[in-house]
């Protein structure tokens, strides 16, 4: 009996509990429920706080664009008129100094005034008066009261023809020829000692190793030979030939 009293006790208490549940789930989707509407409140403050930021932070941007839009207005402007001044004062600058000199040739009647500047001046020293300076120097003040000969006074002759003789006027045709020759014949007298050593090369067991010679000269610092054209792992070997 008393088991059953329990039982029915505590039934009773979770059916209490449920209803207790379903009351405030109803209230918290209604948002009516009074501990959601206490801890709502610092949450609404706090946003409140920062849209009125936002806000001044907004209005304080916007204020700074009209000042900034302004200010580079002003300055545009003033660039445009310095501009425009600076073009106007040029131009008539430009137009004053024509005529100037449109002036200045209605004046003179032909040319410029640098024209007429250098004319005076060149007029001006033909017409200079003689001075001591250039006086011409009488028999009593020449060189030779002084003890000189008169030979010095006198302007020196100019050489005719130059210190240094030509290049082309040291050798005549005929020791060109002598020395054309002379080459020739050296080249001669090596081809025929290159074929006959070539030929004794040949005849022997070491064809092989034998190297091609080329006639060449010495001149003013450059080595003057014939054309020979080398092949790869070729080797040039100069010797001494008398």
């Amino acid at each position: 009996m008393g088991r059953a009293t329990q039982l029915a006790t505590k039934r009773q208490k979770l059916i209490a509990e449920q209803t207790m549940l379903r009351k405030s789930l109803a209230l918290l989707e209604s948002d009516t429920h009074e501990d959601l509407l206490s801890r709502l409140v610092p949450l609404e403050l706090e946003r409140a706080r920062s849209i009125a930021r936002a806000e001044t932070m907004s209005a304080h941007l916007v204020h700074s664009a009209d000042v900034i839009y302004v200010y580079e207005c002003e300055e545009a402007e003033k660039e445009y008129e310095l501009s425009c001044s600076k073009l106007k004062n040029d131009m008539l600058e430009e137009i004053r100094l024509e005529m100037e000199r449109v002036k200045e040739q209605k004046r003179s009647g032909f040319g410029s005034a640098s024209y007429n500047k250098a004319a005076l001046a060149l007029q001006r020293q033909t017409n200079m008066r003689k001075t001591r300076s250039s006086k011409k120097p009488t028999s009593n003040r020449g060189l030779g009261s002084l003890g000189f000969a008169d030979d010095w006074g006198r302007p020196a002759p100019k050489r005719l023809n130059t210190v240094f003789t030509p290049l082309h006027k040291t050798l005549s045709a005929i020791e060109i020829a002598e020395d054309v020759e002379f080459v020739e014949n050296l080249e001669r007298a090596f081809n025929e000692s290159e074929e006959a050593s070539r030929r004794r090369k040949t005849s022997s067991a070491n064809a092989d190793a034998c190297p091609t010679s080329v006639f060449a000269r010495f001149v003013r610092g450059k080595v003057l030979y014939r054309d020979l054209v080398l092949q790869e792992d070729d080797h040039v070997r100069v010797t001494k030939f008398i």
